[in-house]
């Protein structure tokens, strides 16, 4: 037998509950979420299979698992590993992320306030209902109880149908007292001043807070776990279907479009590339392709690292730039009085750079004078 409150406690009644519910909720088994951990995939214990219904688990894929796979094992406790179904989850993590930042604005936050106001006021008036029924059904199990009492003993049969009565109506008390309670529990919560103004604060501050360079992987992970109760996603065609339920109960769907590996660059791409390399470079083609609403065949726009890879894997040869004579003989005239840092200072504050646009240091003053065997005489 467990009698609550008989001895003052180290700590309350509600916090062991709390606790405990963690602990269950941080147990890396079925049913359960698991503690965050400091893997790239965000969505980690909160993703179910939309085929089965089971909770889906986390893969690694690629170089260094630079890709995150969310894979369906229905049979894994038996040993076998046919997956139900394999989901790319990067591009999902992403939307899930965006559909996030995107629903939590002051603006939203504000609507969900007054509907919650609403439903207080509400459950108010459900309160006020229950405890009349409560009443009702006290003041009859007590006038049951009256008129048990004040029944002739020796009028058995009366006495058996009046007992029988009262015990109807003590088992209908005990029933309306545990609805009411479970009721109160289920109330929604009671917002004051103070945390409605925390709260639309926290609309303003979300999303510099995600993208913080502080922010860790696993803060990301608890603070979407305050938010969504499960990710349900189905694979398709060519689409992945996300269904994103709050923990509200509140669902919302959408659709990614599945990564397409192995996809070739648009030849009209490529050609654009060709045309550009000879007069400009890796960062201005980028700049280029970019203006004209071009993106990678997996939908990101360019970058020099980017152009330069694509350049390297279809030979798009670069014509070599080479270093200004003017250049070259004002090394030469500084070399035998200066250091090769206080050179690279004078060229730069010459205004001069290097064939690549950039400004000189030691390390490509020593290099540009090995290169056109620059010698440097030594002091002293």
């Amino acid at each position: 037998m467990l009698i609550w409150d008989a001895f003052s406690g180290y700590i309350s009644r509600e916090e062991y509950e709390a606790n405990q519910r963690r602990l269950r909720e941080n147990r890396s088994t079925a049913g359960t979420s698991g503690v965050a951990r400091s893997g790239a995939a965000l969505l980690g214990g909160r993703v179910l299979c939309g085929v089965c219904g089971r909770t889906m688990c986390v893969a690694y894929e690629g170089t260094g698992g630079q890709y995150v796979v969310y894979i369906c094992y229905p049979e894994r406790r038996r040993g076998r590993y046919h997956a139900c179904q394999r989901v790319p989850g990067t591009d999902v993590d992403r939307s899930v992320v965006q559909m996030v930042l995107q629903t939590l604005t002051p603006a939203e936050i504000e609507l969900s306030l007054q509907v919650l106001e609403t439903i207080t006021q509400q459950q108010e008036i459900l309160r006020q209902q229950w405890e009349r029924r409560l009443e009702r059904a006290r003041y009859e199990a007590d006038l049951a109880r009256r008129r048990y009492r004040q029944v002739d003993p020796e009028n058995r049969l009366v006495a058996r149908t009046l007992e029988r009565e009262w015990e109807q109506l003590l088992s209908t008390l005990t029933e309306v007292e545990q609805a009411y309670t479970r009721a109160q529990q289920e109330a929604p919560l009671v917002l004051d001043q103070e945390a409605h103004a925390h709260l639309l604060a926290l609309a303003h501050d979300l999303p510099t807070l995600w993208k913080a360079e502080t922010t860790t992987l696993a803060e990301r992970k608890e603070l979407l776990r305050l938010l969504i109760a499960d990710v349900t996603l189905t694979r398709q065609k060519t689409n992945i279907v996300v269904q994103l339920r709050w923990v509200t109960n509140q669902v919302d769907s959408w659709t990614v479009p599945l990564p397409q590996r192995g996809a070739r660059t648009a030849p009209a791409v490529l050609e654009h590339i060709r045309e550009l390399a000879p007069t400009h470079t890796d960062a201005e083609i980028a700049a280029c392709l970019n203006a004209e609403v071009l993106h990678t065949v997996h939908g990101h726009p360019f970058t020099t690292q980017r152009v330069h890879s694509l350049r390297r894997t279809h030979r798009i040869a670069k014509p070599e730039v080479r270093t200004a004579p003017t250049v070259l003989e004002r090394i030469r005239e500084l070399t035998p009085t200066h250091t090769d840092a206080e050179t690279a200072s004078c060229l730069n504050a010459e205004g001069l750079r290097t064939a690549h646009g950039q400004l000189f240091t030691k390390q490509r003053v020593r290099s540009l004078r090995r290169t056109h065997r620059i010698v440097k005489v030594q002091r002293g």
